[in-house]
């Protein structure tokens, strides 16, 4: 088990993650961020997570990185 040292968010489906605020390494989070989709559509919301077995946000290597999704559908 580590620490969560890094989050980061990618709404718009594409592929670009934006980091988000996972404040100071701890072995549980809860995340919370805003998004504005300007057009309908389905959206595939990403969040990835970064850990590290000592909490060391300046690690290079051993990092363990987790992905989750969730559906998002805008209607007009």
């Amino acid at each position: 088990m580590g620490q969560i040292i890094a989050a980061e968010w990618d709404s718009e489906s594409d592929g670009t993650y934006v980091a988000g605020d996972a404040r100071k390494p701890q072995p549980i989070v809860a995340l919370t961020t805003k998004h504005t989709f300007t057009q309908p559509g389905t959206y595939f919301v990403s969040v990835r997570v970064t850990a590290e077995r000592d909490g060391n946000v300046g690690a290079k290597y051993a990092l363990l990185q987790n992905i989750d999704r969730i559906r998002v559908v805008v209607t007009q």
